[in-house]
């Protein structure tokens, strides 16, 4: 057998979630060739890895990368911490398919997760804006229906329910982009405009979606102490459309996990993700009250200047933030506040001697709401990390954005966190379930054939990296510090990173 390339000696993690064992992992062109002890094998490159882990690519099936993977020049990160693949359209977002003055103000509304956006970036049609990432793509995009964009694109900023004819209009979209290669439709229900959905309207494309062989995927209306709420929701979806269901970013105490094993006895079938952090993040503004952050940016800039409004908003501050200690300013976008940028709330209210709510309000008036904010768990919830990661039907998430600022560390090590902490410092899953968790579960689920797994036959996408030297070296502190560790990284059976060292190729495809 004659190959072009053989990794000899590796603890192969084949993705599965079964016992490791040593072995070899051929490649062949774009795909891996074969898979165990190849004694008898040759390739034009060999490469002994013993000690090392081979493992699939990992999936990251929640993030906010699409943007900055193709233009930032700290798109690098993702390879580094072992990512191949990414999905587009979380929460609903995205910039197609839109133009004019809704392209501007979707651009505008999502430039806090995004950074600026180009004037270009987006598409009127599905298949222009997918046209752009060709040639300019790091890593793997698996697409989504957006629910925002499309819902912007049939009804604008309108709150009222959708008729049969705007349901039928966001139908149209839904099936162009299931055809484009969509495996779910994705909603942010805490955003806009999606927010302003009601049940029937999820219910009518999320059966669109099913009958394409899609899941239901969603940031749905309730975490925390609404998570009863929230599930009720997307359960119900589940049921009316017959179509499988999966929740973003979702953590679990002792209630939420009964809620799930009540769900398992229905016969549900849901799956979830959450990053590896004991901390959220979003847009500053998130807390606000909902019927201010309906419509455009622009409404909610004019309602800031109202000093009725902002009165109203006062109270809703010091209901809804919580112990300030715990809000981290993040990404402020203006010269007068960027100094503020990790601190908390209660330290920045402290220096400028404006009371917390204030200041919350000033920076989203002086930055035209471009501000995002950590908001690190009670200590309380701490253990609840732990048990959402052991869960069965857990799959991991990064949700993390690349942006200027304080950001959270998510985006720039969640998948070396998972490997350095919770398998190797704290056990609290095996290696070869979290190597599960970020690789052969999303790939199942989300029905990506021949991907997730370290098998003859499916796409070399693949991992080689000494799990006591993985280190994840983003925090709180330095939350854009590179990861360290991997030390070969191939996507289609081409090397992006190679001997540890950043190869800034363009090998990912829209799958």
């Amino acid at each position: 057998m004659s190959l072009d390339i053989l990794f000899r000696n590796g603890r192969i993690v084949d993705g599965s979630g079964n016992d490791s064992y040593v072995g070899d992992v051929a490649v062949e062109g774009e795909k891996i060739a074969a898979v165990g002890k190849l004694e008898g094998a040759s390739a034009a490159l060999e490469i002994d890895i013993s000690g090392r882990c081979i493992t699939p690519g990992f999936i990251d099936v929640h993030n906010h990368f699409e943007l900055g993977a193709v233009i930032r020049e700290d798109r690098s990160v993702l390879i580094e911490q072992g990512i191949t693949t990414i999905f587009a359209g979380s929460d609903g977002f995205s910039w197609a398919p839109l133009s004019g003055k809704r392209l501007s103000e979707m651009q505008e509304y999502l430039s806090p997760f995004y950074g600026t956006t180009p004037a270009d970036w987006g598409g009127a049609s599905i298949r222009e804006f997918l046209d752009k990432l060709t040639g300019k793509i790091p890593v793997n995009y698996v697409n989504q229906v957006p629910h925002g964009a499309i819902r912007l694109a049939v009804m604008g900023w309108d709150a009222r329910p959708a008729n049969g004819e705007d349901i039928r209009a966001m139908s149209r979209l839904t099936e162009e982009w299931m055809e484009a290669g969509s495996v779910a439709f994705n909603t942010g229900l805490d955003y806009e405009p999606q927010g302003r959905a009601n049940t029937d309207e999820l219910i009518a494309l999320s059966k669109v979606t099913a009958r394409r062989g899609g899941l239901y995927a969603a940031h749905q209306r309730g975490y925390g102490e609404r998570l009863e709420q929230g599930l009720k929701e997307t359960f119900e979806i589940a049921r009316r459309a017959q179509i499988p269901v999966h929740i973003s970013h979702m953590r679990i105490d002792e209630f939420g996990e009964s809620l799930l094993d009540r769900a398992d006895r229905e016969g549900i079938d849901y799956s979830f993700d959450l990053y590896p952090f004991r901390a959220s993040s979003t847009q500053l503004l998130y807390y606000l009250p909902k019927w201010a952050k309906e419509g455009p940016p622009e409404r909610l800039m004019k309602l800031l200047q109202d000093p009725q409004a902002c009165a109203e908003f006062r109270s809703e501050i010091g209901k809804n933030y919580g112990d300030y200690n715990a809000v981290l300013l993040s990404t402020v976008d203006c010269d007068k506040y960027r100094q503020f940028q990790g601190k908390s709330a209660a330290e920045a209210a402290a220096l400028t001697g404006m009371a917390p709510e204030e200041l919350i309000m000033n920076l989203l008036r002086e930055t035209n709401l471009r501000a995002m904010a950590i908001y690190r768990w009670p200590a309380a919830m701490a253990p609840e990390l732990h048990r959402t990661f052991r869960h069965p039907r857990h799959m991991v998430g990064s949700d993390g954005f690349l942006l200027d600022g304080h950001p959270h560390p998510r985006g720039y090590g969640s998948y070396p966190y998972v490997l350095e902490t919770l398998v190797r410092e704290e056990s609290c899953i095996s290696l070869e379930t979290a190597v599960y968790k970020m690789s052969g579960f999303p790939a199942q689920r989300f029905g990506l054939k021949g991907r997730g797994l370290l098998q003859a036959g499916c796409a070399a996408d693949l991992l080689v990296f000494d799990l006591d030297k993985v280190h994840c070296g983003a925090d709180y502190q330095n939350p854009t510090q590179p990861p360290s560790g991997m030390e070969q990284v191939m996507i289609h059976g081409q090397f992006a990173l190679k001997d540890g060292r950043y190869l800034d190729q363009r090998l990912g495809r829209v799958l």
